[in-house]
């Protein structure tokens, strides 16, 4: 039977201690992690919003010729 290991009596081994990232290290990863979505989800909010202003443009309120309005007739609201 083996004899319970115990932590504090192995000596540390500089080596491995060194190779192992530091807190500060990890969370500076974390951080840049977080960032990168946040940088992506802004970038695509704008481009959606452009592309919904492009569908909002037709003939009379842009330089599209009437032919690229589509079938549906625009309504007219006609004055009393």
């Amino acid at each position: 039977m083996l004899p319970p290991s115990d932590s504090r009596s192995r000596p540390v081994d500089d080596a491995a201690s060194a190779a192992l990232p530091t807190a500060r290290e990890i969370i500076v990863a974390q951080q840049a992690q977080i960032e990168m979505p946040k940088e992506l989800v802004a970038s695509l909010t704008s481009r959606v919003a452009e592309q919904e202003r492009r569908l909002g443009l037709n003939s009379s309120n842009s330089g599209k010729p009437p032919s690229s309005d589509g079938l549906k007739k625009p309504v007219r609201i006609s004055s009393l």
